[in-house]
């Protein structure tokens, strides 16, 4: 179905791989063809009047689709130029039992060099009371004494999760079995973006600037019948930005006026990054679920997170466990409880976090060098504006730099193209590898453009 160059499919050999006739099945369709390759990337779509004609369906309903599409990060449009298909970027789909989730490899993983070693830690679990016990051990004592040393409010419920993305699909789960919109801030981890998309629940945008999401754009989503707010507050992926202060207490001001609102704070990067954690838990007591994730510390296969919020939140997510028979294994807990403990490994994770921050600002430097300002200072990737994510992504993958499209961060149209660059496994003290990448980004990079 594919043409040289960026044509691509007539309406007519389109809408022969179309069954459905809705929005949804439309859609779904073409997901299924881009997945398969069937689509390949930069393809330019036909019109949306022409695809209607063939379906024998009203242009609203093929403009929905699109519109679908788009927020999921497979179609862009480029205005005039048309409709195409988004270059994957360095995007997996993972095919489950609940469906196609689609991971983003343009987020930056941690570089194995700077992660603590496990085996002390891992015959520490082996040693873990109730060892092979049958019953649900959703957190162990031992996991919960080392965690709430620095959790920073006292919630009334814990439980453990197999990491971040794990916590992020119970926590949206329970979110979005309440019913409502849910207020997202904007741009957001695409892992929470495609969470709600797979979902269907309906979103109200709450956009950053510098200082964090717009309070009186928080105030309209609430008012427009948000249930709960999700929310980076500090690592903010895409940006790297943290939510300031004044920032903080004029949500909770905004917040204290729909006392039924839940608050779902998502905690990336853990222990990472710098204290002070933010957290309007104390402010909003029982109404604020927060997830840490300390695989980006400690290692995919010490896959643990830790989920605290309000009882009635937790108790649905264990119940929902529970009747699957999962819970995460008491080795991995008290494993993490260890290394949580263990000063050695304090002083060995507080390095690789100056690391991480050291080699991010080596870019960023580079990149004020050309021009370009890129926002934030914390996490594994940075946030670049430019003129298309398209040309951007495959022109850093010709030399060998994996990227991913801003798309997948935005739930709405994009205000502007933007790509996401690790900077996780660069090397230290910058240098001219890191000159020669600032280079290459300058090239694509639209100077004009960042968060605020």
């Amino acid at each position: 179905m594919n043409g040289a160059g960026s044509s691509g499919p007539t309406a007519a050999a389109l809408a022969a791989r179309i069954t459905g006739r809705t929005a949804t099945r439309i859609a779904d369709d073409i997901r299924r063809a881009v997945d398969s390759g069937v689509l390949r990337a930069g393809v330019r779509m036909p019109t949306i009047r022409a695809l209607a004609a063939e379906l024998q369906v009203s242009p609203t309903t093929v403009s929905e689709a699109w519109h679908q599409l788009t927020r999921a990060g497979v179609l862009r449009s480029a205005g005039r130029r048309g409709t195409f298909v988004v270059h994957p970027g360095g995007m997996s789909h993972l095919h489950t039992a609940s469906g196609v989730i689609t991971t983003h490899l343009g987020d930056g993983g941690p570089d194995p060099a700077l992660l603590p070693p496990l085996d002390e830690a891992i015959n520490a679990g082996l040693r873990a009371p109730g060892l092979h016990a049958h019953d649900f051990a959703y957190l162990t004592p031992e996991l919960l004494r080392a965690v709430r040393r620095t959790w920073p409010f006292e919630p009334e419920a814990w439980t453990s999760t197999e990491g971040g993305s794990h916590a992020s699909f119970l926590a949206i789960s329970v979110l979005a079995d309440r019913g409502g919109p849910i207020a997202l801030e904007q741009p957001t981890t695409p892992r929470v973006h495609t969470l709600l998309h797979h979902r269907r629940v309906p979103v109200l945008e709450v956009p950053w600037d510098a200082h964090g999401p717009q309070p009186q754009e928080l105030r309209k989503a609430l008012e427009a019948g948000a249930t709960a707010f999700v929310v980076q507050l500090r690592g903010h992926v895409p940006t790297g930005l943290r939510v300031t202060e004044r920032r903080l207490a004029e949500m909770v001001a905004v917040l204290r006026d729909f006392p039924d609102v839940i608050v779902f704070e998502d905690d990336n990067l853990g222990p990472l990054l710098r204290d002070p954690d933010p957290s309007m838990g104390a402010e909003l007591p029982g109404r604020v679920l927060k997830v840490r994730s300390y695989t980006p510390a400690f290692g995919l296969d010490l896959r643990t997170g830790v989920l605290a919020g309000p009882e009635p939140l937790i108790r649905a997510v264990n119940l929902a466990r529970g009747m699957a028979g999962v819970w995460t294994s008491r080795i991995l807990q008290n494993a993490l409880a260890h290394l949580l403990t263990d000063p050695v490994t304090a002083r060995h994770v507080a390095r690789a976090g100056r690391r991480y921050r050291s080699r991010r600002g080596s870019l960023v430097s580079a990149l004020a060098r050309h021009g370009v300002h890129v926002d934030g200072e914390e996490g594994l990737i940075i946030w670049v504006p430019v003129h298309s994510e398209e040309d951007a992504v495959e022109r850093l993958a010709s030399v060998g730099v994996v990227s991913g499209p801003g798309a997948p961060c935005w739930f709405g149209t994009p205000p502007r193209p933007y790509i996401r660059v690790p900077t996780s496994l660069l090397p230290d003290g910058g240098g001219a590898q890191v000159n020669q990448l600032a280079e290459v980004i300058a090239e694509v990079a639209d100077p004009d453009g960042s968060v605020a």
